[in-house]
């Protein structure tokens, strides 16, 4: 097994983190008809509450595996978990381990996010279409629909934060793996860059010469003329000889 791979150990977290979120209570439905019953009593007298057929206060918890939001993070949580081992004993190197742990993370951190942004809309179109459906009885009772607001009562579980902690966790991790897997390339090229140019052996660089371009060769110095030699003058005639007038 490799050494000094925080990264993969993190995203092994994070995958465990999904997987275990996955199956902790996402959703609570809790039924409280004590004002509806005080509204009831209050107009007619009657205490409803322990009527056959009226609801009784209660809570409900739901897993998040029972919908296809929780088994979708289950899956992805126990993806992450093995793509982090593969890594750690040496199995799947190189970025491809960030890429699928942010794909894993994300996929598990869609099904949370859903169920966060469309349980509240659902229950109010509920509560909605009920108070709807019992006005009409209701005013005849001289109760107001308000009274229904508190009928039914959602509340996220912890297993939707656990699952979204876990896949912050785990893109954490891939983003390790993805810096560690570039710091030698990186290295090897601010190496390159920062290398000094070797000489000529005398620890001086030699200069380019640009191509195209005889180098310029120093001039030649011509020696110096010597003198001319004056020519002997010409021999004087002998003793009987005339001279010239």
């Amino acid at each position: 097994m490799e050494k000094k791979q925080p990264g993969a150990m993190i995203m092994a977290v994070g995958g465990v983190l999904m997987a275990v979120g996955a199956v902790l209570t996402w959703l609570s439905f809790k039924i409280d008809p004590t004002e509806l019953a005080a509204a009831f009593k209050d107009k007619t007298g009657v205490d409803v509450t322990g009527v056959a057929g009226f609801p009784r206060s209660e809570t409900r918890s739901f897993a998040g595996t029972r919908g296809w939001e929780g088994k979708l993070a289950l899956v992805a949580g126990v993806v992450v978990l093995a793509i982090a081992i593969a890594a750690l004993v040496g199995a799947v190197k190189g970025s491809i381990v960030a890429w699928l742990a942010f794909a894993g993370a994300a996929a598990g951190m869609i099904g949370a996010v859903y169920v966060l942004s469309t349980k509240s809309g659902k229950v109010s179109s509920q509560v909605s279409g009920l108070k709807t459906s019992l006005a009409p009885t209701l005013s005849k009772l001289g109760i107001s629909s308000t009274a229904l607001d508190h009928l039914f009562k959602v509340t996220t579980g912890i297993g939707v934060y656990v699952v979204l902690g876990g896949g912050v966790v785990a893109i954490v991790g891939g983003l390790m793996v993805m810096r560690k897997d570039a710091a030698p390339v990186m290295d090897a090229a601010t190496q390159m860059v920062s290398a000094p140019a070797t000489g000529s052996g005398l620890g001086t660089p030699t200069p380019p010469v640009s191509p195209g371009v005889p180098p310029v060769s120093p001039p030649i110095s011509t020696p110096p003329t010597p003198p001319a030699t004056p020519e002997p003058p010409a021999p004087m005639g002998d003793g009987g000889g005339s001279v010239p007038s």
